[in-house]
């Protein structure tokens, strides 16, 4: 489904508003920390920044939290990743410095020219970082920093590596990447509805896809790697997507910090959200962890949040007008509309002993589509019943059941 919108073109999404998983949360012992980025750690355990208590913490898959406190004050730690040489990189804004934690706390710092802001490991074993007032530069691991100049009035914001081999950003308008030599390219973005969305990115990742996907507002991008962006809205709306990272199945998880929700976005463009129990939590940074669940951290709630994945609830891949049929002596045909939010193709049989349950069409059915449901009464078994079939629906590896029941007020004749 296609609108138009001051000339443009963009894509409709649509919100799965489905049971609320089973969200954890954990209370991080310095009060009001404020904590920022979060990723995955090589010991297994989760890392984030503290912004305003100027501490790197862990956090164990099982909740619990040791914080290590930077060597200088106000540094401000914002943005956060693995590197290649198995220790946590971050940014120290407040300070003008890169820091390197060791999985055991050991903590070392290195001045940069540029207040820092994100951080990613990039193909080439060294660190990119942004620089808020116009630089994009790299950290080889023994410290040495490498600066490039971006044509940006707001700065670079978010960063992350490409499937291409170069490093992709956010910018005001636009996202940009760089090659390993340096030579920065820029994009518009090409399917913003109004401008309303044209504001700074806020986030930005890899997707399982192989493109790119960045948040701003109330709004997610996918961007591939010449550039062309498709548009998906967000359906709350809220300003405030600070995180995305990609998740398992392809999908990819984005906090709203406004909505106070953590919403997974398919691939298709697909989104569900979902609630955080504690209001006004403000969500920030989010990461699938070493156990397959989402993290995310808790700016307001000065909290560290998981939803356990295998709580997610099954969204049906198929939506059904009935989740039952039964028919009485008079044997009318019935009829089963089946819709899907993602357009797909779907294969159906009916299963009853005789057989004596019909459907029509039977094979080459896509989303939506009226299957028409018929009992032959001719083929049914003697004796006065009730009769009891089922229609099965699948699509990808979801089935769905229909239970079809006939009732015969009398024997069937012979």
């Amino acid at each position: 489904m296609q609108y138009g919108v001051l000339g443009c073109t963009f894509l409709a999404s649509l919100s799965l508003h489905a049971q609320q998983p089973i969200i954890l949360e954990y209370s991080i012992p310095t009060p009001q920390s404020l904590p920022g980025s979060i990723t995955q750690g090589p010991d297994g355990n989760l890392w984030f920044t503290e912004t305003a208590a100027n501490k790197i913490a862990k956090i164990t898959p099982l909740g619990s939290i040791t914080e290590y406190v930077l060597p200088t004050e106000d540094s401000r730690p914002n943005g956060i990743a693995q590197g290649p040489d198995g220790n946590l990189w971050f940014t120290e804004p407040g300070s003008n410095k890169i820091g390197k934690v060791t999985p055991t706390g050991a903590i070392t710092e290195y001045p940069v020219p540029n207040a820092p802001w994100h951080i990613t490991a990039g193909p080439d074993g060294n660190l990119w970082f942004t620089g808020r007032t116009g630089t994009i530069s790299k950290i080889t691991i023994s410290g040495v920093v490498t600066e490039y100049p971006v044509a940006s009035t707001t700065g670079p914001g978010n960063i992350t590596q490409g499937s291409d081999g170069n490093i992709w950003f956010t910018e005001a308008y636009k996202v940009g990447k760089i090659t390993a030599d340096g030579l920065v390219t820029e994009y518009p973005l090409s399917d913003s509805p109004s401008s309303d969305y044209d504001r700074q990115l806020d986030a930005i990742a890899l997707g399982s896809d192989g493109n790119i996907w960045a948040t701003a507002g109330g709004a997610t991008w996918r961007i591939g790697m010449t550039g062309a962006s498709t548009f998906y809205p967000t359906p709350s709306q809220y300003w405030g997507t600070p995180g995305i990272a990609p998740g398992l199945n392809g999908s990819l998880w984005f906090t709203e910090l406004y909505g106070n929700n953590v919403a997974r976005i398919t691939t298709d463009g697909v989104i569900h959200e979902y609630a955080i129990p504690t209001s006004k939590a403000f969500p920030n940074g989010i990461v699938q962890g070493p156990d397959g669940n989402i993290w995310f951290t808790e700016q307001a709630g000065n909290k560290i949040g998981v939803i356990v994945l295998s709580s997610l609830p099954v969204d049906p891949l198929l939506v059904l007008s009935s989740s039952s049929l039964s028919f009485s002596a008079n044997a009318e045909p019935q009829v089963l509309s089946v819709s899907s939010a993602v357009p797909a193709n779907f294969q159906c049989y009916a299963r009853s002993f005789g057989p004596w349950l019909n459907i029509s069409p039977a094979d080459g059915l896509h989303t939506d589509q009226q299957i028409v449901v018929s009992v032959n009464l001719a083929r049914l078994p003697r004796g006065t019943g009730p009769y009891v079939g089922a229609i099965s629906l699948t699509s990808g590896d979801v089935t769905q059941t229909v239970p079809v029941t006939f009732k015969l007020a009398a024997p069937t004749p012979d």
